[in-house]
């Protein structure tokens, strides 16, 4: 059975990724130099990018998505939320509020890493999860769906730009935020059964 792992935002997918091996072609999106054919027999994954923009853009064939095994992995809305916040404090300094206003500012851009889960599933059937609350339990799971060898997943890209707040806290100090995360991922949490977990 081959598969597709969809590697969305902050959500452990380099850790998955890795922990997959040699067991999945890993292809870049933004130099696809082939389209991927229903007739493809790898195991393949590609970085942040929606499975309908490739079908849009002609790199791959929808009738590719029919007898393929398909997983991603997913997050708490809130916890997803800080974990992006102090990914892009790297690049740009703002405050958890304007972050908060940036994801109303983009939401209707082409693309964004705050984007709901909506814009990476479109069109996506019988798709899979890896809950990162239940990160190694649930890929065991797949492991064993797919046929691989189970293995402890790696850790990587621990975020090295969190203060020293716990999660608890840096909810506590932004009070704010809380009710607008909901309002902007409501479908996600609604989906996905999810709670305010601090």
């Amino acid at each position: 059975m081959r598969f597709l792992f969809l590697h969305l935002p902050k959500t452990a997918g380099t850790s998955i990724i890795k922990s997959l091996g040699t067991s999945v072609s890993q292809l870049k999106t933004t130099i696809l130099a082939e389209k991927i054919t229903a007739a493809e027999t790898r195991n393949i994954t590609y970085d942040h990018y929606p499975t309908w923009k490739l079908i849009r853009d002609g790199q791959m064939d929808p009738d590719y998505l029919e007898n393929t095994f398909i997983f991603a992995g997913i997050r708490n809305a809130w916890d997803r939320f800080r974990s992006l916040y102090y990914y892009k404090r790297i690049y740009k300094k703002y405050s958890p509020s304007e972050a908060v206003d940036l994801l109303y500012e983009e939401k209707d851009q082409d693309y964004s890493m705050w984007n709901p889960y909506e814009y990476w599933l479109r069109g996506i059937e019988n798709c899979h999860f890896i809950r990162y609350e239940s990160l190694q339990k649930d890929f065991n799971t797949i492991c064993e769906t797919i046929n691989i060898p189970l293995r402890e997943l790696a850790e990587c890209n621990l975020n090295q730009h969190y203060p020293t707040l716990s999660p608890k806290e840096f909810y506590q100090e932004n009070p704010g935020i809380k009710e607008r995360i909901f309002e902007y991922y409501a479908e996600d949490i609604e989906r996905f059964n999810q709670t305010f977990p601090y």
